[in-house]
């Protein structure tokens, strides 16, 4: 998981191979690394590699948020929030979502949650103004 992602970013003394490294992720996460299916699903949710494919990205972040991962947790939770693709937006899901990323107190979930509901409450205040 971390070559793979080493290499679809790049490193120093790393060159950026984008299709190695997704394919190395993309075997991660079929062998059910959770790690390997959060960060997929989110590529595919987001469209990272060109075409979105929200079901499959659904599917991997839900696989990976079972087994307890943190940032598949927050990701989820910002999907309902922002209605990206999954469902109309659903705070219940999201709030659910939250409560066992704060209940883990994983400091990098903890950041994201942070940021995420952050830009929320900016886009909710510049939606009241128009």
């Amino acid at each position: 998981m971390k070559l793979g992602s080493l290499y679809l970013f790049g490193a120093k003394g790393i060159p950026q191979k984008v299709d190695k490294g997704r394919t190395m992720i993309e075997r991660a996460a079929e062998n059910g690394h959770p790690g390997a299916m959060a960060a997929l699903g989110r590529a595919y949710v987001e469209g990272t590699f060109g075409e979105k494919r929200i079901q499959e990205g659904a599917r991997l972040l839900f696989d990976a948020a079972r087994t307890g991962h943190p940032t598949a947790r927050v990701v989820l939770a910002e999907a309902y929030l922002r209605s990206q693709g999954l469902e109309a937006a659903n705070h219940d899901y999201a709030e659910a979502w939250l409560d066992t990323v704060t209940a883990g107190n994983s400091a990098a979930a903890l950041k994201t949650l942070t940021d995420m509901l952050r830009d929320s409450s900016v886009q909710q205040s510049e939606a009241k103004e128009q």
